[in-house]
């Protein structure tokens, strides 16, 4: 029989219960194509038969034919406008298909019908999610799963607004529920897994990433977080073959290349890493993250001069430069403030160095005359974090907003001067300040070079850090403190200081407990003199890198060829902060590292009784040593030549009477220095705020 003599046979009779059985059973069988025929053949029968239409909309939309199937799901609508099914069908087809306003108008108008259809509930759950319109999704949410626990993707939608707010534990257990709906599915797994490592449980998610490797060999998003949980746990050789196996599945990708770079760098692999970092680059010219760490690691290779890098940090601003989406010339703060708004933009307000150098600080300002704006640009958070909020006015979280939407809202609140605490760390939002959502902008703690970016204004030095005759390395003008640019937090649980080793052992101990990317050949080179010239000394190496047995044999390689006697080496790896400062009572001197000296090691050395020799360069991070000694009344230990840096261990070892009776009365001494004077340094920093912000005009509209 032909379809017209079928149309015409059909029309001598109506549609019954049987036929939409009929529909309904080709649809449960997965034939989409005879239910399309079946029901097209109806509809053109009897055009007013609504179950007829909406089949033949369900058919076209699983043969991915969306904008038929939108019609004919309208024409059933048309014809039964209280079909709550058949609104929350048409809404979800106008949702995949980006229609996100017709998409939810028909989601309400099924449940407006129906207001305990969970499907209904769950689509426009995920829309409203989409949307970024959390609050309203989560309760959406949470309804339609009460209806109907094993709604697909509702959990996931969920799991996704839970990780946006931070509440990882919370999106794992989501994500979970979704996974056992759907098991093996590589993309909740990963979800999962990323989730896990936010909540730094490394083991725990370095066996998922493994785990799904194995499951889905191809899946390149798997060996790319596995390789960034290695590299966290410090797997460093293992990172780099997983990285290397997703580019041999997507050689096109910029992200993987810069996380290549990553790993690289704390190999102390620079050159590397650089031409890891240009690859990503040259894939995607945008990807200030990468750019931000090849200018990153070009300060710690010591073959890069510092026009070098000068212009590579330049060309880093002129690209944000040329594709800034708006640039703010009018700000809403006050001209003449009572209390000035001081807005701190930070990945690491946490447990990491930058919080050591910022707590004591906050807690010190003067809240009479400074109002504090946070603005975190991570959702990672611990004890420190709760220590840090309390010391702000304001807990404002950008993280998850895009660039020009975190300016916004920063221009929003009227700050007076915001500073950059990141410059091309990790986690920094320089693309932020760009835009210039304050009228005053500066650089301040957590970077050590120029960033480039010429919105931001100033940075915040001492002399000993950035003579005037090196200013020239820096696009943003420098503004020099009386004492130190920086200030130190103790550590509040710290061991007691103990008697230098040098007297019970006879024999002196020189250390290092910095990243292993810092021991240079040039330090390694330096050390074996030190130590040849030191008979019967010793050196101890800690770090958390040695705990990879791939790193402690490359480093001993290292050492041998550098002129050091292993047997006259010991390595150690990573420990507790508590373990770690009880360390320090194993060493009698520790030795810098150049051109990246130390900086929270040499901080926390001291606060041990353990003074650091350090040997000065050509930039502020060949100088940070140095400014800290100065900072903490020690200049004596101060080298200007690898000579001196020599000469000096042996003289300090020389006298154990002396390097006693120093150890001893460090830490006090310490404390009433600038290095860890909170409140002399907030009234510094306050001042120099209060200056920056009178010089406004001439500085800050450039």
């Amino acid at each position: 029989m032909s379809s017209s003599e079928l149309v015409a046979a059909l029309q001598g009779r109506g549609p019954t219960a049987a036929d939409d059985q009929a529909l309904i059973a080709l649809f449960s069988a997965g034939n989409m194509q005879a239910l399309l025929e079946q029901a097209g053949t109806w509809v053109m029968a009897h055009p007013g038969y609504a179950f007829g239409w909406k089949a033949q909309g369900l058919a076209l939309l699983n043969l991915q034919r969306p904008d038929e199937a939108a019609q004919a799901l309208r024409r059933a609508l048309d014809l039964q406008p209280d079909d709550a099914e058949g609104w929350a069908n048409l809404g979800i087809l106008l949702q995949e298909s980006g229609k996100l306003p017709e998409a939810e108008d028909a989601l309400r108008r099924a449940l407006a019908v129906d207001s305990q259809l969970a499907a209904a509930h769950g689509a426009l759950g995920v829309l409203l999610s989409r949307e970024g319109r959390d609050d309203e999704a989560e309760a959406v949410l949470r309804q339609a799963l009460s209806l109907q626990p094993q709604l697909p993707r509702v959990n996931g939608a969920l799991g996704e607004i839970l990780a946006r707010r931070g509440q990882f534990a919370d999106a794992e257990q989501s994500f979970k529920q979704e996974l056992a709906l759907e098991p093996g599915n590589p993309a909740l797994i990963n979800q999962i897994g990323r989730l896990i490592l936010r909540q730094r449980r490394l083991g725990d998610a370095v066996a998922v990433f493994r785990y799904l490797v194995e499951l889905a060999p191809d899946f390149v998003e798997g060996h790319n977080n596995l390789g960034v949980v290695l590299q966290q746990a410090g797997h460093l050789t293992g990172a780099e073959e997983a990285f290397r196996k997703a580019l041999s599945l997507r050689a096109d990708s910029a992200e993987i290349y810069s996380n290549l770079g990553n790993v690289l760098q704390r190999q102390g692999r620079f050159i590397e890493a650089q031409s890891a970092y240009r690859r990503a680059l040259a894939l995607n010219p945008r990807f200030y993250d990468a750019h931000s760490n090849l200018v990153g690691a070009m300060n710690e290779c010591e073959n890069v001069t510092p026009q070098m890098r000068l212009n590579e940090a330049l060309r880093y601003g002129e690209n944000l430069a040329r594709n800034v989406a708006h640039r703010y010339s009018e700000w809403i703060c006050p001209e003449q403030p009572v209390r000035l708004r001081v807005g701190l933009v930070s990945g690491d307000l946490r447990t990491h160095p930058v919080a050591y150098f910022t707590l004591g600080v906050l807690r010190a300002l003067d809240r009479s005359r400074m109002e504090v704006f946070a603005y975190p640009s991570t959702l990672e958070a611990d004890a420190m974090t709760a220590e840090i909020r309390a010391a702000c006015d304001h807990w404002t979280p950008i993280a998850g907003l895009s660039d020009q939407a975190a300016a916004d809202r920063i221009h929003a609140d009227g700050v007076h001067v915001l500073i950059d605490m990141s410059g091309h760390t990790a986690d920094n939002r320089l693309p932020v300040f760009a835009s210039r959502p304050a009228p005053v902008q500066l650089s301040w703690p957590g970077y050590f070079a120029t960033t480039g970016v010429a919105e931001i204004d100033w940075f915040l030095a001492d002399t000993i850090s950035v003579p005037p005759q090196q200013a020239g390395q820096f696009v943003e003008r420098i503004h020099y403190l009386p004492d130190t640019r920086l200030c130190f937090t103790p550590p509040p649980q710290a061991p007691d200081v103990v008697p230098p080793p040098l007297l019970q052992r006879g024999r002196p101990t020189f250390g290092c407990f910095q990243n292993l990317s810092k021991l240079n050949d040039a330090v390694l080179s330096l050390w074996a003199r030190v130590l040849v010239a030191v008979p019967q000394s010793r050196l101890r190496v800690q770090s958390r890198q040695l705990d990879e047995p791939e790193s402690r044999q490359r480093l001993m390689q290292r050492m041998q060829a550098c002129g050091l006697d292993l047997a006259n080496v010991d390595l150690y790896g990573g420990l507790s902060r508590e373990d770690y400062l009880a360390a320090y009572a194993e060493v009698d001197v520790v030795l810098d590292t150049f051109p990246y000296t130390g900086g929270t090691t040499t901080c926390e050395a001291l606060w041990m009784g353990v003074p650091t020799l350090t040997v000065v360069g050509d930039s502020l991070i060949a100088r940070q040593g140095a400014s800290l000694m100065s900072a903490a009344g020690l200049p004596e230990w101060i080298c200007e030549t690898a000579d001196d840096y020599v000469a000096k261990a042996v003289e300090v070892v020389s006298d154990p009477g002396h390097l006693a009776e120093l150890r001893a009365g460090l830490r006090a001494r310490v404390s009433a220095s600038a290095l860890c004077d909170a409140p002399r340094f907030a009234r510094q920093l306050e001042a120099a705020l209060w200056s920056m912000w009178s010089q406004r005009d001439a500085v800050g509209k450039r």
